[in-house]
């Protein structure tokens, strides 16, 4: 029995694996790590780029949700804060 690698899996597979990448740099180290992974990339160029475009792109508007949140927190500071399932008198919970 030979050990699993890389270079065995189906083309569509290597090529979803690339699809799930954070961003461009782990795409480029997983592209210059491995020839089939090289494979699949030349394979699917513009898909995967796209692909990886967007985790980048919804990694930042979560990020960027986080942050407007906190801001609104913020400046919400003076609303009192309640624990899990308490609301206030105008049914208002708590900024957390």
């Amino acid at each position: 029995m030979t050990t699993p690698t890389l270079e065995n899996l189906p083309m569509d597979v290597r090529d979803r694996l690339l699809c799930t990448l954070p961003d461009e740099e782990s795409l480029k180290a997983a592209v210059l790590s491995c020839k089939a992974l090289h494979e699949a990339y030349e394979l699917h160029k513009k898909s995967i780029n796209t692909e990886v475009f967007r985790n980048r792109l919804a990694e930042a508007k979560e990020r960027l949700g986080r942050c407007r949140a906190q801001e609104l927190g913020e400046k919400l500071g003076c609303i009192r804060r309640f624990g899990d399932g308490q609301v206030d008198d105008n049914g208002i919970i708590g900024v957390y």
